[in-house]
């Protein structure tokens, strides 16, 4: 803990009636001028917020009518819910089935999992015994 001290002043300090008056008299702490001074900056904030939604509030109403009110040839590129998900369904279809998508496992590498996952059964509660089995997995699979 820090310990106070006084230090003597050469002149002595006067303070003026008024200024001790009106000290006495203020009834405002240091708590409650922060809590004032909270409640401005929060009014502020919340002002500045108020302002900010309404102008986005704005700028999407202006864009959805002007998408609402475009021209027939807008209309037609802009494409409904079921056109989308069809596209979609197509597109997921496409890569299902491409060959990208399907990784075939090699027999070594089958063989190294198929090692681990006995490894794992015989030793039940106590992973730690297949630690070799899984490092070689690990080399096998590409992930050192």
């Amino acid at each position: 803990m820090s310990e106070s001290k006084a230090f003597p002043t050469l002149t002595p300090v006067q303070f003026s009636p008024n200024l001790l008056d009106s000290l006495d008299k203020s009834t405002d702490s240091t708590v409650t001028r922060q809590q004032r001074q909270s409640q401005a900056i929060s009014a502020q904030v919340g002002k500045q917020l108020d302002e900010l939604l309404s102008e986005k509030a704005e700028k999407l109403d202006k864009t959805i009518e002007s998408k609402l009110l475009a021209p027939e040839s807008d209309k037609q590129k802009l494409q409904g819910s079921p056109e989308l998900n069809a596209k979609l369904d197509s597109i997921y279809n496409t890569l299902k089935q491409s060959a990208e998508a399907k990784v075939a496992k090699s027999p070594s590498v089958l063989a190294a999992e198929k090692a681990v996952s006995q490894c794992l059964l015989k030793n039940k509660g106590t992973p730690l015994n297949c630690w070799d089995e899984v490092q070689s997995f690990k080399k096998l699979a590409g992930n050192p």
